[in-house]
């Protein structure tokens, strides 16, 4: 729930906020709730037209097939300045092969 929370609290700043969810109950919640934008496709179509000055990820680095693919894929969409934010509760889920 924190990243949903993330995201209330970015939607109530000034951000414009768009979330990728897989989870069905999470994803309901969000859509529902707290009425912000959300889809459960993959990363490469959410991306496709979309820029963002802050793409936050929590707890998703571990369930990356691809890493370093899917960094280039939103890094492409990262406005200029913009900033991408991981958090994660385990450094010991990062193969060192990344």
């Amino acid at each position: 729930m924190w990243s949903q929370f993330f995201s209330y609290i970015v939607k109530k700043l000034v951000f414009k906020s768009f979330i990728i969810e897989f989870n069905p109950i999470l994803f309901s919640y969000v859509r529902n709730v707290l009425k912000i934008p959300i889809t459960e496709t993959n990363t490469a179509a959410a991306f496709t037209s979309k820029t963002f000055d802050i793409i936050y990820h929590f707890e998703v680095l571990s369930h990356f097939y691809d890493p370093i693919n899917e960094f280039k894929i939103m890094n492409k969409r990262l406005n200029l300045n913009g900033w991408m934010i991981f958090e994660t509760g385990n450094l010991g889920e990062v193969d060192t092969i990344y």
